[in-house]
């Protein structure tokens, strides 16, 4: 699947916006539990990123950080960059839901992204 190389992908998110001042990937970062081994930090991030993924129909990559040695050893964290575009067969199509102006969210009966980013925050609270 073409999406699964990183250069591809993220070369085609460039490529699939016209502005050149459009956002091409939605960034959220999440702490993980420092008691957690790294194995398991990477099946919880990876939990997370399926359930972006499966959720707006987009590619979703990311990196997990340790602490660096000077900072507190808690600090587990990832970055996950999801596209704003959802990912087909042929390349990236539509927006996703998460990155559709709430006039065109409400008026569609769906939750504007506001409620949308309480959900995330709350599946992700639910996974942790």
């Amino acid at each position: 699947y073409w999406a699964m190389k990183r250069s591809a992908l993220w070369n085609a998110a460039e490529r699939a916006e016209k502005r050149s001042d459009a956002r091409i990937a939605r960034e959220f970062e999440i702490a993980l539990p420092h008691e957690l081994t790294p194995d398991q930090r990477l099946v919880l991030t990876r939990a997370f990123a399926a359930d972006l993924a499966n959720r707006y129909g987009a590619a979703v990559d990311f990196a997990i950080h340790r602490p660096g040695e000077a900072s507190d050893i808690r600090n587990s964290h990832a970055h996950l960059m999801m596209t704003t575009r959802q990912v087909t067969e042929a390349g990236l199509g539509d927006k996703t839901l998460l990155e559709r102006e709430n006039r065109w969210l409400l008026a569609n009966h769906l939750p504007p992204s506001q409620l949308q980013l309480k959900d995330l925050r709350q599946a992700w609270e639910h996974l942790a």
